[in-house]
């Protein structure tokens, strides 16, 4: 077996002549994700737009507002007087 010759490819380096051509990579982990994805925010999407034009909503409907109770606060933005000397 014979040493790879370094001169045949002066671009290449040390490390890439000793570790060889990198594998093919396979992406096909992340293409299954990325439908997968896209898939549950469709049916989502489809769901969602299917309830509003029906009227449906999963969330219960507001019968009576609540009444609200307003507190004023008063604040003195004048420093306290200073203590005598």
């Amino acid at each position: 077996m014979s040493s790879p010759d370094p001169t045949a490819r002066p671009d290449a380096s040390i490390a890439s002549i000793i570790l060889g051509p990198p594998p093919a990579r396979r992406r096909h982990g992340l293409v299954w994700a990325m439908v997968a994805t896209a898939s549950l925010h469709g049916i989502a999407g489809v769901v969602a737009w299917q309830a509003w034009r029906k009227g449906e909503s999963l969330a219960p409907r507001v019968t009576q507002k609540k009444q609200t109770l307003q507190i004023d606060h008063v604040v003195d933005l004048k420093p306290p007087p200073l203590p005598p000397e």
